[in-house]
């Protein structure tokens, strides 16, 4: 056999076939008019501000340090500082701890925890940054009263134990304040704020959300994801088993 004849063993073998992953579906994909479930996600879309949100959202708590006081203006950093002290002061009180009895906790989870003074703080920081003539104008008490309110009612869903939500007046009360409505409502027109009824309002900032709201928005979108996909691959085993007896 000369060199230029080739061995049986060395016939041509067929060619390697790439496997490339399918990308699952996004939401907004799924989402799409008259798909099965797209009023749904269009709904939880709107929680977080949209579909891309909606996707990429995480139930990591909010644990993030006190502000950083880059972007904050001029003199404005050591009042901004006071009224943080001041929230500390009147939302640290109504913070509830948990059992420890992790059945209990997830069952009857604090009202108001750890995660929302965070989440206070940073409501007010990027108030400072974004707006502050709102936030600086009203005495610390009341701003930081305003605040705390927004948190809380920022976070809240109607469903969720109605006889347990702070009222304003307790608010009002642990802040030593009359009132800070007319703060909190000036502050509010600063915010992502959506309104879906007249008692239910929701920060649509998924970086000012407690994680326990978040992970409850994640589990209704795999929920809602899961039954769309499950529709459309019995719609499509549906259309070729009629294909089948058309043939």
């Amino acid at each position: 056999m000369d060199r230029h004849t080739r061995h049986p063993s060395a016939a041509r073998r067929p060619p390697q076939l790439r496997t490339i992953p399918l990308q699952p579906p996004t939401t907004r994909q799924l989402a799409q008019p008259g798909a099965p479930f797209a009023r749904e996600l269009t709904h939880l879309a709107a929680l977080v501000g949209g579909f891309d949100r909606l996707d990429g959202l995480d139930d990591t708590p909010v644990r993030s340090p006190w502000l950083d006081a880059t972007g904050i203006a001029g003199e404005h950093p050591p009042r901004v500082e006071l009224i943080r002290r001041e929230i500390d002061a009147g939302l640290g009180p109504l913070v509830e701890k948990p059992t420890g009895r992790a059945d209990w906790d997830c069952l009857d989870p604090p009202t108001i925890d750890d995660e929302h003074l965070a989440i206070a703080h940073r409501i007010l920081a990027g108030l400072a940054r974004s707006s502050p003539a709102l936030v600086l104008g009203p005495s610390p008490k009341r701003a930081a009263a305003a605040v705390a309110w927004l948190t809380i009612i920022g976070n809240r869903r109607p469903a969720l134990r109605p006889m347990r939500r702070p009222t304003a007046a307790t608010v009002w009360t642990a802040f030593d304040v009359a009132s800070a409505g007319d703060v909190s409502r000036r502050l509010r027109s600063a915010l992502p704020v959506a309104r879906f009824d007249p008692a239910w309002e929701w920060l649509v900032e998924p970086g000012l959300l407690h994680s326990r709201h978040r992970a409850s928005v994640i589990s209704d979108r795999e929920h809602y994801r899961g039954l769309t996909l499950d529709t459309s691959d019995e719609t499509g085993r549906r259309d070729a088993r009629h294909l089948r007896i058309v043939r």
